[in-house]
């Protein structure tokens, strides 16, 4: 039987989507497709624009079989974190034939040659790396020169350059390297990304990315229907739009109209009041995760400058620093989330237990042989973790920093609409 494993954010799900699950049943001849999603804050290091929930009914909804979480300490943390963690989540559950992701290139032998040079690390690679490093380059910057540099086929190279510069190319890299490093007998498929590429900003037909769709949403939620969007991008070109409805399957317009007009949409600055808070109560950061010393001193530093999350950020920007780890210390020091949680994480070999958020009529029968041959507790509420023979302080740990982000989440929308919405101790799985 061939299960198609995927990692996502569905952030929010989109025709994109869709068409990658249907590639995997209708060309890949998948039976099944299992996907490992984001919870409530995603990789950029920012909350989801929708909950989780509403996201993986979404994505089971349209053809997915079984959506499971990915724990909040690694679903915000670097790319090769989030990629290791959903690679060794779909292996844990002992039925994953195949891994597809999306991405700019679709040479599957290109991703295992630099995923194989970035395991064995050469003496020439690692020395160019730290020359890059010392002259100030941002890490991936300095990686993608350092491999260029070194790579053994000259006449490559120049292809090669191009190939690390695109950021779905960066995340295929790092799930096939955690594939190798684990199982070399999972078939690898990358699939391009049809119609526009990551953080595109324009359209193809039906198909927009997942940033475009957020700048779409928050050009205007104060009405309750679905909002055309227009938006300059210089003198000579203006992306037009009818509506977003046009790039998201028809079942998702509804739940969109109600996000909309029920003001639910949560976007990064509705975190400001936390973040504010989190700064002042401080006198360093650097036990958070992807903190160091030299950034918890500029952040303190610049504390008194705080307006906003987004501001904040933008703030913050440094030559040799990654604006998306920006985001994300920021986001962990809002979350609570430490190197130490992170050392755990990995003491787990990056799969802690399955917590299971939807699955479709059909993922019911695979659901039943997931629980037969996991290598780890699979849960649907907190309480099934308390109660399972295989549970351990550090997956308790773990899964408390989950509890704490959904809460989060929910204080958000509590706060702004006015009522209590469900924990996740008292939500009810549908």
């Amino acid at each position: 039987m061939r299960i198609m494993g995927v990692v996502a954010e569905y952030n929010p799900f989109h025709n994109g989507h869709v068409y990658q699950i249907e590639h995997a049943k209708n060309d890949l001849l998948a039976d099944g497709v299992i996907v490992v999603m984001s919870g409530d804050f995603v990789q950029r290091g920012e909350p989801a624009i929708i909950d989780k929930y509403a996201r993986a009914k979404l994505a089971c909804d349209n053809g997915a079989d079984i959506v499971i979480e990915m724990p909040v300490t690694a679903s915000t943390a670097s790319a090769e974190i989030f990629a290791e963690t959903g690679v060794s989540l779909l292996l844990a559950t002992g039925v994953i034939s195949d891994l597809m992701f999306g991405c700019e290139d679709e040479d599957p032998e290109m991703f295992v040659k630099v995923a194989r040079y970035f395991l064995d690390e050469p003496h020439g690679f690692k020395n160019s790396l730290n020359k890059y490093l010392k002259s100030g380059v941002p890490f991936a910057k300095a990686r993608a020169d350092a491999i260029v540099e070194n790579w053994d086929e000259p006449d490559e190279r120049e292809k090669l350059a191009r190939f690390l510069e695109a950021p779905n190319n960066i995340l295929g890299i790092a799930y096939t390297r955690a594939l190798l490093a684990r199982n070399n007998s999972i078939g690898l498929h990358p699939i391009h990304r049809h119609g526009v590429s990551h953080d595109d900003t324009t359209f193809s037909a039906n198909f927009a990315s997942a940033s475009l769709l957020r700048r779409m949403l928050f050009q205007d939620t104060s009405q309750d229907t679905i909002r055309s969007f227009f938006a300059d991008r210089d003198k000579s070109h203006r992306v037009n739009g009818d509506s977003i409805a046009m790039f998201i399957p028809e079942n998702e317009v509804p739940v969109i109209n109600t996000y909309c007009g029920k003001n639910m949409l949560v976007s990064p600055d509705d975190v400001s009041l936390l973040l504010h808070q989190a700064l002042l109560y401080h006198s360093s950061l650097s036990d958070y995760m992807d903190c160091n010393e030299d950034m918890s001193r500029r952040i303190i530093n610049e504390r008194n400058a705080f307006v906003s999350f987004t501001q904040f950020a933008d703030h913050l920007k440094a030559k040799n620093m990654n604006h998306s780890r920006i985001r994300r210390i920021l986001t962990h020091l809002i979350l609570r989330i430490h190197h130490n949680e992170l050392s755990l994480l990995k003491a787990e070999s990056f799969a802690p237990y399955i917590r299971i958020l939807a699955f479709s009529s059909g993922g019911r029968a695979l659901l039943t042989e997931i629980r037969d041959r996991a290598s780890v507790p699979i849960i649907v509420s907190p309480q099934e973790m308390e109660k399972d023979p295989r549970s351990t302080r550090e997956k308790e740990i773990l899964m408390s920093k989950d509890i704490y982000a959904a809460d989060l989440y929910r204080a958000i929308l509590t706060a702004r609409l006015g009522q209590a919405f469900p924990t996740e101790y008292t939500r009810r799985f549908s």
